[in-house]
């Protein structure tokens, strides 16, 4: 929920700067807003450091020092590799709609400042949502409730591309907001269950499964972005034929490649639970 409040201090920003007419009065506001978020982000780490000076060391067990357990010995357990493909399908290429948006509101509506409430309600969404996610989490296994997230974003990301606008676009960014927050739930509770069972198959690390999820995950949002940047450097693309027609390619992708990651997350979770034991 932080984070999602940090999303929609976000918002606030982008809109209100993008709403500005004057170029140069456009890039103070998103300059100001940059150092206000850079102040923000590095409280947060210093909260962390104080919140955390008093913490007790882990303590070593009885059994001896603790064995080394190889780098690879992580990709031969199939959950984990499953996982860890998963979250990277997610972080690379399922958020690309809300980084597209102001790109998304010039090409589509005519208004890039549309950014900036539509991100809001995304984020409202979300965090409205997550109790409800939670409450359901009591009944529904956590692979359940990712595949349900995954199918609520594809269906809000195909309602976008049909209408966009209006209160059918306002509730299928609403519903893309609640897919969100679902996602993000189960992906870190998916994560928690795939260290308790190493563990419980007798592995004591814990922090190495945890390190390389993040490593996946930040690595992954990397490569979207740059995914992303090229796009937008790409511009429009002419496609083939005597009267070839030029096609913008960012609001096309906006809503193709987070409907395509969904799609990937979909089949590796669904190949999971084909796989599974049965309880």
């Amino acid at each position: 929920m932080f984070s999602a409040g940090g999303v929609a201090l976000l918002a606030l920003v982008s809109g209100c700067s993008l709403s500005l007419a004057a170029p140069e009065a456009q890039r103070h506001a998103f300059a100001s807003g940059a150092v206000f978020g850079a102040l923000l982000y590095v409280g947060t780490l210093f909260g962390a450091m104080l919140a955390t000076r008093n913490l007790a060391p882990p303590s070593v067990g009885t059994g001896g020092p603790r064995a080394i357990v190889p780098l690879r010995s992580y990709w031969r357990n199939a959950p984990f590799r499953r996982l860890l493909c998963v979250i990277a399908v997610q972080a690379a290429l399922v958020p690309l709609f809300q980084r597209a948006l102001p790109f998304f509101g010039q090409a589509v509506l005519a208004d890039a400042s549309w950014a900036g409430p539509a991100l809001l309600t995304v984020t409202i969404a979300q965090s409205l949502a997550l109790p409800g996610w939670m409450m359901l989490a009591r009944r529904w296994t956590s692979r359940r409730i990712a595949m349900t997230a995954y199918g609520m974003t594809i269906l809000a990301m195909v309602g976008m591309t049909v209408m966009p606008i209006g209160l059918w676009g306002t509730g299928m960014l609403t519903l893309l907001g609640v897919s969100m927050g679902g996602m993000n739930l189960a992906i870190w509770a998916l994560l928690t269950e795939t260290v308790q069972q190493s563990m419980a198959a007798g592995t004591q690390e814990e922090g190495t499964p945890v390190g390389l999820f993040l490593a996946v995950l930040k690595g992954a949002a990397a490569a979207g972005n740059l995914l992303f940047g090229a796009i937008v450097a790409a511009g429009t693309v002419r496609l083939p034929g005597q009267n070839g027609t030029e096609v913008e390619l960012v609001p096309l992708s906006a809503t193709i490649l987070p409907v395509l990651g969904s799609v990937l997350a979909l089949a590796l979770l669904a190949m999971g639970s084909r796989r599974a034991p049965p309880a």
